[in-house]
């Protein structure tokens, strides 16, 4: 391919005539702008960096010798200075080697999941099985559900051996060690399309106690915040599980859409319900000089009501039970509403731009 500009690039994970023949790596391209210019030239100008970061992804995937990229995700995200507002998009994607599917035996012969095209983990503790030809005939559709669920088929199993080795040893839990069997772990994960892996990677934080922190990196790693599934990790009954959703609502880098702020809205309203408050605010005039206050739930100190943490050094937990030192729902919540200001205005100024 002799010009970037003529690389595939897509949301989806396919393109219709062609096959992945190999998965090269995740890529992605930013661009740091003022919000200066944003407020003086509203959407047009989003479009046309929009558009300068696309042949940017374009030009590194034909480095890497792509000629498509898939799973295109645009995302936009602020960044705190205050003598000089401005504001990241990232543009991020799968590059891919394809070739055009010239007849229904071709896609047969070739349709394969194998360990050079998926990942370059390939010792004896994480080897990567390949699907075996199907005696019928197949359709792209059933091709695509076969590769994901042996996708999901291998995920599963790497997991469990991360989850094994990881329990050994107590400390590796909070700390994950920079191992071979975890970087190969790791580079498996990082060279497979992030839909292919959410279902696992999220349902994995309740069934691998001893990987959550190294599947939080993961889902970190690769951005994949899923709402639906961030909800359903909130409404579970044990709290460490709770706590991991936690964790990814404070890490996620956070993507730029028209219904964005509604989902945040959402969200801040199922993490205060997920970690209910407790310790309430009490009135006796008998107690703290008559002010109101609240009675920490485990040291019994009597704080103020606007104390956010216990006051007493040793204890430092909020209402909800949370140290200051921790991620906590608290911190979580101001951070989402920032989000949402961030986004409304965005939102204002391109609506603006549109009357």
């Amino acid at each position: 391919m002799s010009n970037f500009k003529d690389i595939l690039a897509t949301s989806s994970l396919a393109i219709e005539g062609y096959r992945i023949e190999k998965s090269i790596e995740f890529i992605s391209s930013h661009s740091i702008n003022s919000l200066q210019l944003l407020d003086d030239y509203g959407s047009g100008f989003i479009e046309t960096i929009t558009s300068q970061v696309i042949e940017k992804l374009k030009a590194k995937a034909k480095r890497l010798k792509a000629n498509g990229i898939l799973g295109i995700k645009i995302g936009i995200q602020e960044l705190i200075n205050k003598e000089n507002p401005s504001f990241i998009l990232t543009i991020s994607g799968t590059a891919v080697k394809l070739s055009k599917i010239d007849d229904e035996k071709a896609q047969l012969d070739n349709c394969k999941l194998n360990s050079k095209t998926q990942s370059k983990v390939t010792n004896e503790e994480i080897n990567i099985p390949q699907i075996d030809k199907s005696s019928e005939k197949a359709s792209d559709k059933n091709w695509e559900k076969i590769l994901s669920n042996q996708i999901d088929f291998c995920s599963k199993k790497i997991l469990e051996i991360v989850d094994s080795y990881l329990g050994k040893n107590p400390r590796w839990i909070n700390r994950i060690p920079n191992t071979d069997i975890i970087k190969k772990a790791k580079t498996y994960f990082d060279n497979l399309h992030p839909d292919y892996i959410k279902k696992t990677l999220y349902s994995g934080l309740i069934n691998y106690p001893n990987s959550r922190k190294f599947i939080i990196e993961i889902i970190k790693r690769l951005y994949i915040l899923d709402q639906e599934n961030v909800f359903f990790l909130l409404d579970y009954n044990d709290r460490d599980v709770r706590y991991s959703a936690l964790q990814i609502l404070a890490y996620h880098i956070k993507f730029y859409s028209k219904h964005k702020a509604n989902n945040l809205k959402q969200t801040i309203e199922k993490v205060r319900t997920s970690f209910p408050e407790l310790s309430p605010i009490l009135s006796d005039n008998m107690i703290n000089n008559g002010k109101n206050y609240w009675l920490c739930n485990f040291c019994n100190k009597i704080n103020n009501e606007k104390s956010i943490y216990c006051e007493n050094s040793k204890c430092k937990r909020g209402r909800r039970g949370f140290s200051q030192d921790e991620i906590n729902p608290e911190s979580v919540i101001a951070t989402l509403e920032h989000e949402i200001k961030v986004i409304s205005s965005i939102l204002n100024l391109n609506s603006g731009e549109e009357k």
